[in-house]
């Protein structure tokens, strides 16, 4: 049950992220077409939401790292790269059979 609950946490992270790189493409386009969708409605309330599983995911990744990997680097970008580096941790911690 743990592991499906950090498996929807992961891909909940994953989605979240590429929709910030889809919202980065469009500022670079200087259109509004999908942002606004996303800020003025219904799905802006449920947007701070989202960042439960991916603080989840984080706070999970930070103790698999300190049970199991122990490089100073990793936590590093665990920490800092937050969102970017947290499900390319969590599937090498899967490869590696790291998991709790």
């Amino acid at each position: 049950m743990k592991r499906i609950l950090i498996e929807i946490c992961f891909w909940i992270n994953l989605v979240v992220y590429l929709l910030v790189i889809v919202l980065f493409i469009e500022m670079i386009g200087n259109t509004d077409i999908i942002s606004q969708y996303f800020t003025k409605g219904h799905l802006s309330n449920y947007r701070m939401l989202l960042n439960i599983p991916i603080l989840a995911l984080w706070i999970y990744n930070i103790v698999v790292w300190s049970k199991n990997d122990k490089t100073t680097l990793r936590l590093i970008l665990i920490i800092f790269l937050n969102g970017l580096y947290n499900p390319i941790y969590y599937r090498m911690a899967v490869r590696k059979k790291w998991l709790i």
